[in-house]
């Protein structure tokens, strides 16, 4: 496990995903570390492609990480090298041709790590690129950066001609990896404790454990896991989370996509069905456990504490999904969205893992911050007919 420094850990809680080359061991080692979304994560440990792209545009050194989970269509994260410790790292990295890879979720847990190599003489044409240039820029993301990594993207995306391109030099390093080591991290709470293995195959109970752990601190007191009620003679799962404070209630189903019990380069369009398909039993779970909490249904812990949910605002009912894939057609599930909003007299939001800790992190812990930021965010949906937005940090928001 790798303990990020001081300015690298301020930008990881402030980058929804990114890279970074850095000194380890006091500056005897070297080290890389990938932020990216759950889903992706599991992917590369099932042996998706990894590729890290390294360019020279201009002053700046740029980077790219392309994670092939969707054959059609890798996910591509970019960033721009500012500090001299990051250049120090990338060039030592690239002259050993490996180093060990740490990988890290949406709440900046290190979650896993493994060995990570390159081609010996695609490594040494980078570095060679690179030794063949001025000194890179470093200093603040100012304009200058700015333009740079909007030029690197276009690159990435193929927007640019012949010519423009052969204004730099880039190459695409494809990662070789060794047997990985999932990190067994234990999350201890008031009234309950869990621990988080990302390598587990059931998923949907990772997916509710790190639920936990990222509402624990906001209901240090009224976070319940899988709270229970009574049909007839018979105890059942009443829904996944269920929390309480002095303005309202949530309840929340989580989905996960189940990335490692199915192939890890599922179509896009499968992926899309899976999704949608989980979000519509979701639905259908919400319908039930809201309807029962408002008949005046006693709700227990698994213990047999009985749960007092504040039942005298509206209550928040969260479909919380691993990751939401934003380029599908969602009308229908709006629709049972809004239908099931009105039906309940509550508020309906689907969510994902990503934009739960955003807005956790808004709110800076605080349960009626939330409640605000879910209601907010409820009426930018309705008024844009968007089944989910995406939340983002300001800059006084990321330290």
């Amino acid at each position: 496990m790798h303990l990020p420094n001081e300015r690298i850990h301020r930008e990881m809680y402030s980058e929804d995903a990114s890279l970074w080359f850095t000194l380890a061991n006091d500056g005897a080692a070297e080290a890389i570390l990938l932020k990216a979304p759950t889903t992706a994560i599991k992917a590369i440990m099932q042996g998706c492609e990894l590729h890290i792209v390294v360019r020279r545009v201009g002053d700046h050194v740029c980077w790219g990480a392309r994670i092939f989970d969707v054959p059609e269509r890798a996910l591509t994260i970019s960033g721009v090298i500012r500090h001299h410790d990051e250049h120090q790292a990338l060039d030592r990295v690239l002259a050993k041709g490996s180093a060990p890879l740490f990988l890290y979720n949406e709440m900046e847990f290190c979650v896993a790590w493994t060995d990570a190599s390159f081609d010996l003489s695609d490594a040494a044409a980078v570095r060679g690129m690179l030794q063949g240039h001025p000194a890179p820029a470093v200093g603040p993301f100012d304009k200058p950066t700015s333009l740079a990594l909007d030029d690197f993207d276009r690159i990435l995306n193929g927007e640019l001609g012949e010519g423009e391109v052969a204004a730099g030099s880039a190459g695409e390093l494809k990662v070789t990896v060794g047997a990985w080591t999932a990190a067994k991290i234990a999350v201890t709470g008031v009234n309950d404790h869990k621990h988080i293995d990302i390598s587990n195959v059931d998923e949907g109970s990772v997916l509710e454990a790190l639920t936990w752990s990222a509402l624990e601190s906001v209901f240090p007191l009224t976070l319940h896991h899988s709270p229970v009620v009574t049909e007839g003679l018979k105890d059942r799962e009443l829904i996944d989370v269920v929390s309480t404070h002095e303005y309202g209630s949530f309840l929340i189903e989580a989905k996960d996509l189940s990335v490692l019990r199915a192939k890890p380069q599922r179509s896009h369009e499968r992926r899309i069905s899976t999704l949608k398909s989980h979000i519509g039993k979701a639905f259908g779970q919400l319908r039930g456990a809201a309807k029962a909490v408002m008949q005046g249904t006693q709700v227990r812990t698994r213990d047999g504490q009985v749960i007092a949910l504040n039942l005298g605002h509206p209550l928040h009912c969260i479909v919380l999904v691993t990751e939401f894939i934003e380029d599908a057609e969602w009308d229908d599930e709006f629709a049972e969205l809004c239908q099931l909003a009105a039906e309940l007299e509550c508020f309906v939001h689907v969510l994902d893992f990503r934009e739960l800790v955003t807005l956790l992190k808004i709110g800076r812990g605080s349960a009626s911050r939330l409640d605000y930021m879910l209601m907010e965010r409820a009426k930018v949906c309705v008024g844009h007919g968007a089944l989910h937005v995406r939340s983002r940090l300001r800059a006084a928001e990321m330290t």
